[in-house]
C-alpha cells in the first residue's frame, strides 16, 4: 500500500467523505475499496456468529420454559392443599359456598367445585353438609326452561345430602309452579331434618302454607325462621304448624297479619317487622335480642286502657326503628339499645321504667323533624352506666348522597352539651358519668359552639375516673374554620388532654351503627 494512502487502522470517520458531493482522491478511493473489503468480510463472521448464538438462545430459552414449567408443576404437587384431608377441604368448601355470588347462587355451589377437577369432585359429592342447602327460587332459570330438569336437580341435591340437617329457602313473588309445588311435598317430607328455614310467598300464600302443614309435630331441629308475606290467612291453614319446634330460638317476621303461633317461651333472638301486636313478646321471658320495625300509630302516646307493659327479663339488645314502640316494653337488663330521635319522651318513659344497666345508646337522626334535645336530656338522666352515646346520620342512598330534597338540619343542641358538662358538688359529671365515647354524627359542626368544646376539654380531666376517651365527629366538618374560641378548651385539645378525635363520613357512620346495634 502506498504510504500516503490512509490506513484503516488510523482513519476514524467516514462520515466526511459524506458531508460533501466532492469525489474522494486516489489515496481515499484505495482506502474506501480496502476498507469496504475488509468491512464485508467482517459482516459475514458476525452474521454467522449471530446466527450461532441466535439458535442457542432460542435452544436456552426453551430449556428455561421447560425447566420453570417442571418448577411450577412440583411447586403445584407439593402444594400443602393437597394434604388436606377430606373434612378439612369439605370445611373450606362450606366457606367458600357460604356468599352468594352472581356466578352462582349458593346452593348451587357443590355443583360447581366439582367441576374443578376428579379429586374436588369426589369430595364434593361424598360430603354431605355441602349438599344441605337447598334453594327453591321462582327466579330459577331451569325451573321456567326445562321443569323436569329442575326436578331432577333438587332431587339429587337433596339425596346427596344424607342425613345432615338443611336450610331450606323459598321464594315466590308471583303464582307457584307446578314443578315446584312437587319440589315443596318432596321437602316437607324431609323436615325432620330442617335446621334453617326461610320463606317468602308473597303470591298463593294460602296455597304455599297448606302445602307446609304436613310439618306440624316434625320440627326437631328447626333453631332459626325467617317468614315474609302480607296475606290474611285462610280459616283452613293450621297456625299451629310451627308452635311445636322444641329447638327454635331465632325467629324473623315480615307480616301484616299476626296469625302463625310460635314458642315463643324459648325463642332468644327475634326479628319483627309489619303490623303485629307485641302482645305474644310477652312470653318471650328468654329473648335476649330484639329488632322491632312495627307499625305503631306515632299520634296515639297513651296504652289501651288496663294495657299491660311486655316484660322482657333476658333482653340484652333492643333496635327499634320508632321510639312509640317502646311504650310497651320493660327491658330491666337492656345494655344495647338504639332507636330514632322522634319522640324522644317515649323513650326516656322506657328507661325510667326499665331502670337498666344500660351501656351503648344509638339515636338516629329521624327525617320528621328536629331533635327533642330535652327529651334526650331526660333520658340520659335514667342510664347513669352508659359508656357509649351515639347520634347517627338520616339514611342515604346505595353511593352515599342525600336523597331528593333531604338537605341537612340544624338542630340546637346546646343544651345537651350544656347537661353533658354539669357537675356535681364534688366535682363529677351529674348526667352519664361514665361516657367514655361520643359520637357525633350530625351533618353539622359543633366546634362552633363554644358548649361544645367545654364539655369535651371539662369531660377529659384526669379528675374524672371515667374519662371522655373518644370522640366521633361527622368529617364534613373537619376543615372548618369554628374550631372555638374558647382558649383554655382549644389549649386542651391541641395538648392531646387523653382523648381522641376521629372523623368519620356517612358510610363509616353508618358501619359504626351495624358494629355497635346489629340487626338481630
Amino acid at each position: 500500500m502506498s504510504p500516503d494512502v490512509p490506513s484503516a487502522a488510523t482513519y476514524f470517520s467516514l462520515d466526511h467523505f459524506l458531508s460533501t458531493n466532492i469525489a474522494p482522491t486516489e489515496a481515499e478511493h484505495i482506502f474506501l475499496r480496502n476498507l469496504l473489503e475488509e468491512r464485508q468480510n467482517r459482516a459475514e463472521e458476525l452474521k454467522s456468529r449471530a446466527e450461532t448464538l441466535r439458535s442457542e438462545l432460542a435452544l436456552v430459552t426453551r430449556e428455561e420454559e421447560n425447566v420453570n414449567a417442571d418448577i411450577c408443576k412440583a411447586t403445584t404437587a407439593l402444594s400443602p392443599i393437597r394434604r388436606l384431608p377430606p373434612e378439612i377441604l369439605c370445611e373450606i368448601f362450606t366457606r367458600a359456598a357460604k356468599h352468594h355470588r352472581e356466578e352462582y347462587p349458593t346452593d348451587l355451589a357443590p355443583w360447581y367445585l366439582g367441576q374443578i377437577c376428579s379429586h374436588w369432585r369426589t369430595v364434593a359429592l361424598s360430603f354431605s353438609v355441602l349438599w344441605a342447602k337447598i334453594r327453591v327460587h321462582e327466579d330459577d332459570k331451569l325451573l321456567t326452561a326445562s321443569p323436569e330438569l329442575f326436578q331432577a336437580r333438587i332431587f339429587s341435591h337433596l339425596a346427596r345430602s344424607g342425613s345432615a340437617l338443611l336450610s331450606v329457602y323459598f321464594f315466590f313473588y308471583h303464582d307457584i309452579p307446578m314443578a315446584a309445588q312437587s319440589v315443596i311435598a318432596l321437602l316437607v317430607g324431609r323436615s325432620t331434618q330442617w335446621r334453617k328455614v326461610s320463606m317468602s310467598p308473597l303470591r298463593q300464600t294460602n296455597m304455599f302454607f297448606y302445602l307446609l302443614q304436613p310439618v306440624k309435630g316434625r320440627l326437631p331441629h328447626l333453631e332459626q325462621f325467617s317468614c315474609e308475606f302480607y296475606t290474611r290467612l285462610s280459616d283452613n291453614v293450621d297456625v299451629d304448624m310451627f308452635f311445636d319446634a322444641p329447638s327454635l330460638s331465632k325467629l324473623s317476621l315480615s307480616i301484616h297479619h299476626d296469625q302463625l303461633r310460635f314458642p315463643w317461651a324459648i325463642i332468644q333472638h327475634c326479628s319483627l317487622e309489619g303490623s303485629l301486636d307485641l302482645s305474644s313478646l310477652a312470653e318471650a321471658r328468654l329473648l335476649v335480642s330484639l329488632h322491632l320495625n312495627t307499625d305503631c300509630n306515632e299520634d296515639d302516646d297513651e296504652l289501651e286502657p288496663n294495657q299491660p307493659f311486655v316484660q322482657l327479663p333476658s333482653l340484652r339488645r333492643l333496635r327499634v326503628a320508632h321510639t312509640t314502640a317502646l311504650r310497651f316494653l320493660i327491658a330491666p337488663n337492656l345494655e344495647r339499645l338504639s332507636t330514632c330521635t322522634r319522640h324522644l319522651h317515649h323513650l326516656a318513659s322506657f328507661l325510667q321504667r326499665s331502670a337498666c344497666p344500660l351501656s351503648f345508646l344509638g339515636l338516629q337522626e329521624d327525617n320528621a323533624g328536629l331533635i327533642e334535645i330535652s327529651g334526650l336530656v331526660q333520658a340520659l338522666g335514667y342510664v347513669p352506666s352508659l359508656d357509649l352515646l351515639a347520634i347517627f346520620p338520616r339514611w342515604r342512598d346505595s353511593n352515599g348522597r342525600r336523597f331528593a330534597n333531604d338537605e341537612p338540619r340544624i338542630h340546637d343542641v346546646r343544651p345537651l352539651f350544656v347537661a353533658l358538662e354539669s357537675s356535681n358538688h364534688d366535682g363529677s359529671a351529674a348526667l352519664v358519668p361514665r361516657l367514655s365515647t361520643f359520637i357525633f354524627g350530625l351533618e353539622q359542626n359543633p366546634f362552633a359552639n363554644d358548649e361544645f368544646l367545654g364539655m369535651i376539654y371539662y369531660r377529659s380531666r384526669p379528675i374524672h375516673s371515667h374519662r371522655l376517651a373518644r370522640i366521633v365527629v361527622e368529617e364534613s366538618c373537619k376543615d372548618s374554620e369554628h374550631l372555638g374560641d374558647d382558649h383554655e378548651a382549644r389549649a386542651g385539645l391541641e395538648a392531646g388532654a387523653g382523648f381522641n378525635i376521629e372523623w368519620m363520613n356517612h358510610r363509616a357512620l353508618m358501619e359504626a351503627r351495624e358494629t355497635y346495634f346489629p340487626r338481630t
